[in-house]
């Protein structure tokens, strides 16, 4: 096995590392129950709590499920519950690009 294969090797073990490390946490405090296309009335009406905050706190949401890897199908689809098919589609667009510009 040559360096650059280790090296591989390595990152990909940190990568999943990181992945389940956070998928636990998910668990631990209870997350995962609201990340499912069966909740997404709950993630509706949390989002809605907020307010005037509620599009800032659904970006930032996007943002971190971009960052983690997670599915984008049912934030996509609460943005469009949430706020309707026009705003839906503005908060999902920032979001989206937000959270593909976090790596670099």
């Amino acid at each position: 096995m040559t360096e650059s294969q280790k090296k591989n090797w390595v990152k990909m073990l940190i990568i999943v590392g990181v992945l389940l490390t956070f998928i636990i946490l998910m668990r631990v405090f209870g997350l995962t129950k609201y990340i499912s296309l069966e909740n997404i009335s709950k993630l509706n009406e949390w989002i809605k709590g907020f307010g005037m905050l509620g599009p800032v706190i659904y970006i930032l949401m996007y943002v971190a499920s971009c960052v983690f890897f997670l599915p984008g199908v049912p934030v996509t689809l609460l943005g469009g519950i949430a706020f309707g098919p026009v705003k839906g589609i503005i908060y999902v667009s920032i979001g989206s690009t937000l959270g593909a510009a976090q790596p670099f």
